[in-house]
């Protein structure tokens, strides 16, 4: 199945999708990210940038996905979305099947 990464808000969790993983189940695995500072990552110090942000989610990406994906940003996130997939494209890691900022 279709994996897609929710990047939030800024100031935003991963809770902000939490609607989308139960409605959306049955047609895309919706995987909500955490930025470090919030929500279950609370204790991590917050990115002091959007490429520590992005960085740090293409990571995450390149070690959780195995399959097709795409990235979802709102707001802020769009910025973590597009500097995400400019990383995973450096790293020659699988690039997303879309961007949607």
């Amino acid at each position: 199945m279709l994996k897609m990464y929710c990047l939030p808000y800024a100031g935003g969790s991963a809770s902000t999708y939490n609607n989308w993983v139960s409605t959306l189940n049955e047609i895309i695995d919706v995987c909500p990210l955490e930025y470090a500072g919030h929500g279950n990552r609370f204790c991590d110090e917050f990115f002091r940038s959007i490429e520590e942000a992005a960085d740090d989610t293409s990571e995450y990406i390149e070690k959780q996905c195995k399959g097709d994906y795409i990235i979802y940003g709102h707001s802020m996130g769009c910025l973590v979305a597009l500097e995400t997939a400019f990383i995973l494209e450096k790293r020659n890691i699988p690039l997303p099947k879309a961007v949607i900022v």
